[in-house]
């Protein structure tokens, strides 16, 4: 039986099976010299400086008293509710039902009419 030594290989092969399989290895100093860099490069980590949870507590009371005080000093000026209060009158529900045509009221008790009690609609004194 033949082996793989028994054939001549043709020139161009025999040339790349003297330069080898193509992978060549780092040098001896390459890994040893990896971690000296990686160690370099690394950045030390950095410190987050926090606010102590006690001056936070004092912060946040702060802004709360200050909102309160605002809405308690706001709630003292009733001018603008005053001049609210005179710019809106009361309208009796009579007074706007004046003005509804009593077919569209009549109109509506009709479509509407499982929504209402039968005591009030008995009431209703044109119908």
């Amino acid at each position: 039986m033949p082996t793989k030594e028994d054939f001549e290989l043709p020139d161009e092969l025999s040339r790349l099976q003297v330069r080898g399989d193509g992978y060549r290895p780092p040098g001896p100093d390459y890994f040893a010299s990896l971690a000296d860099k990686a160690l370099s490069e690394a950045r030390p980590p950095t410190r987050v400086r926090r606010l102590p949870r006690r001056w936070l507590a004092v912060a946040a009371s702060f802004l709360l008293l200050l909102a309160a005080g605002w809405f308690l000093l706001s709630g003292l000026n009733t001018s603008g509710a005053d001049q609210l209060a005179e710019k809106t009158t009361t309208v009796s529900a009579e007074e706007l039902l004046a003005d509804i045509d009593p077919e569209l009221l009549d109109d509506y008790i009709d479509e509407h009419l499982e929504d209402f009690e039968t005591e009030l609609y008995a009431d209703y004194s044109e119908n």
